[in-house]
C-alpha cells in the first residue's frame, strides 16, 4: 500500500490542450472540496461566489453557460492564472482571484475537467479551489439559469 500511495503521489499527470501547451503538476495535492447544485445557485444569486467554466467555448457556444460564470478553458488555465491581473481582468471581465480566496468553485460537464483544472490551480497555491461535482449536465437537468450567446 506505502509504495503504491508512493508511486502515485510522485505521478506526474499530463493534460494536452494542444501539442504545444501542457497542464503539468504533482499529485500529492490535497483533496479538492466540492459544492452541490444549491450552493452554486444561492451563491451565483448573490455574487458571493465565482463561478469558472473550464468546458470550451464550441461546448458553451452549443449547450449553453451557466448564468453568472466565467469561462476559461482547460488548455488557457495555465497561462490566465499566470497574466497579470490587469490582463486578466481585461480578458476575462473578472478581478484575476486571490490565492487565498475561498469562494471559487470550477466547473464543466461532468467535473472533469474542471478536477484536473483545480488540481492544478492548487498545486500554484490556490488553497480552496472547490468543484461543482454535478456539473453542467446536473445544472440543466435540475433547471438551473442557463444562458445561450
Amino acid at each position: 500500500m506505502y509504495s503504491a500511495t508512493r508511486f502515485l503521489s510522485r505521478a506526474l499527470i499530463s493534460l494536452s490542450s494542444n501539442q504545444s501547451k501542457s497542464i503539468r503538476y504533482c499529485a500529492t495535492s490535497t483533496q479538492l472540496g466540492t459544492v452541490d447544485f444549491e450552493t452554486v445557485k444561492n451563491g451565483l444569486e448573490k455574487k458571493s461566489l465565482t463561478y469558472i467554466d473550464v468546458r470550451n467555448k464550441s461546448e458553451l457556444d452549443k449547450e449553453g453557460s451557466i448564468v453568472g460564470s466565467v469561462n476559461i478553458p482547460l488548455p488557457d488555465v495555465v497561462e490566465a492564472f499566470a497574466m497579470n491581473p490587469q490582463d486578466f481582468h481585461e480578458k476575462y471581465g473578472i478581478s484575476l482571484p486571490e490565492k487565498n480566496a475561498d469562494n471559487i468553485v470550477l466547473g464543466c460537464l461532468y467535473a472533469i475537467r474542471s478536477n484536473k483544472a483545480g488540481l492544478y490551480l492548487q498545486s500554484v497555491g490556490y488553497n480552496a479551489i472547490r468543484i461543482y461535482s454535478g456539473g453542467f449536465n446536473e445544472w440543466k437537468t435540475l433547471g438551473g439559469p442557463i444562458c445561450k450567446a
